[in-house]
């Protein structure tokens, strides 16, 4: 739409321009004696400027704020910017921030079955990052499409993805790789899900870390 409208007034103004210009070389005897001529330089110079001053307030040079990467998308290519500043064209380009800082997500396993048939509560804090790479920020930005990326939508799109995985990864470990050898259970987290999370989606899971884990009493043991 808005760039039908930039295309509608290319054609307006060279319509406009092209009719002054062939009545003024056509009649410029007629056009000096009733000087006429000076007003239509003057209309002439007036009607320059609308294009200028159209450049002038729609396309801007767009600085990233600190930890954030600027992604542009347009009808014919995509742009990202994060170490520097890029010109951007309000009309026909849209521009969104990406963050490039750490992001939290809190994952709690309820009644997570181990490998020695107990079950337990798993609180984990993930803290997830898009790394400052072209290609990484161009997967998040069509991963999360139109929605901002911030801590709730982080939360919202990956939580299911990390339950799945801290389940599985609990599943095959027993109570004391959880309880004691903590940074073993940590280890293997971080190995399963980090490769994933680069791949498809260009997060990289910085580092995890164990908030609480309750063993349940054992008359819930499994069979």
């Amino acid at each position: 739409m808005r760039l039908a409208i930039v295309v509608l007034l290319i054609i307006a103004y060279s319509f406009v321009t092209g009719y002054i210009g062939y009545t003024v070389f056509s009649q410029i005897p007629l056009l000096i004696e009733n000087r006429i001529l000076l007003w239509t330089v003057a209309i002439g110079l007036v009607l320059s400027l609308i294009p200028v001053m159209f450049i002038g307030v729609t396309v801007r040079y767009q600085i990233p704020k600190p930890n954030t990467a600027l992604f542009i998308t347009n009808k014919s290519k995509n742009n990202i910017a994060f170490a520097g500043g890029l010109w951007v064209n309000t009309v026909i380009d849209t521009v969104r921030e990406i963050p490039l800082n750490t992001i939290r997500i809190d994952i709690i396993g309820e009644g997570v079955l181990t490998h020695d048939f107990r079950r337990c509560d798993v609180d984990v804090s993930f803290y997830l990052r898009i790394f400052p790479d072209e290609d990484d920020i161009n997967k998040a930005a069509q991963f999360f499409d139109d929605n901002q990326i911030t801590s709730e939508t982080m939360q919202m799109f990956f939580e299911p993805k990390l339950e799945t995985i801290l389940r599985s990864v609990v599943a095959e470990c027993d109570t004391t790789d959880i309880t004691q050898r903590r940074q073993k259970f940590i280890d293997k987290v971080h190995d399963t899900c980090n490769d994933n999370l680069k791949s498809q989606y260009g997060i990289i899971l910085e580092y995890i870390h164990i908030n609480k884990v309750n063993q349940n009493p054992d008359d819930l043991r499994g069979d």
